[in-house]
C-alpha cells in the first residue's frame, strides 16, 4: 500500500452488477481549503493486460502500489480513487492554474507500457466529493 494512501479508508459496493472499489483519506477540514482548489483532476488507468484473468481486489490492488505511489504523490489534493470495471481513476483538487503535464510525463516515463487519461474541469463546489460523500458519508470518518 502506497504510504501516502496506507491510512485511507476503503469500501466496496455493487454498482450495475459489478463491484465498485473506493480509497479515500481519512476526513479533513474541506471548508478551509475548497476555495482554494477549485480544479478537479483525474487520471484514468484501464487495465487491459490480462482482460481474461479475474484476480481478486486485493491482488490486482497490490499490483498497482508502484503506480498509485506515483501517480498520488504528484497530486495536489488526492480525495478519492475509484476502481470499478477495471478502471482505476484518481481523483484531487488543485488551484485553478494546476497543470498535470509535468505529472503526465513522469507516470509515463516510469510506467511507458500503461496507459493513462488525463483530465481537469472546474469543480468550485466539489460536486464529485459531495455526491460520492452523500453516497457512502466518507466525510463522516
Amino acid at each position: 500500500m502506497s504510504e501516502k494512501t496506507e491510512k485511507w479508508y476503503s469500501y466496496a459496493k455493487e454498482r450495475e452488477g459489478r463491484l465498485l472499489h473506493l480509497r479515500y483519506p481519512p476526513k479533513t477540514n474541506y471548508e478551509d481549503i475548497q476555495p482554494k482548489l477549485p480544479l478537479l483532476v483525474w487520471a484514468t488507468y484501464k487495465q487491459t493486460e490480462f482482460p481474461e484473468i479475474n484476480l481478486s481486489f486485493d491482488e490486482s490492488h497490490q499490483s498497482l502500489v508502484p503506480l498509485d505511489e506515483q501517480i498520488i504523490s504528484g497530486l495536489p489534493y488526492p480525495v478519492l480513487i475509484e476502481t470499478f470495471l477495471r478502471k482505476r481513476t484518481y481523483y484531487s483538487y488543485a488551484p485553478e492554474n494546476f497543470s498535470f503535464k509535468e505529472l503526465q510525463a513522469s507516470v509515463q516515463t516510469a510506467f511507458p507500457k500503461e496507459e493513462l487519461t488525463w483530465e481537469s474541469k472546474l469543480d468550485p463546489h466539489w460536486k464529485l466529493l459531495g455526491s460520492y460523500s452523500q453516497e457512502i458519508g466518507f466525510r463522516d470518518h
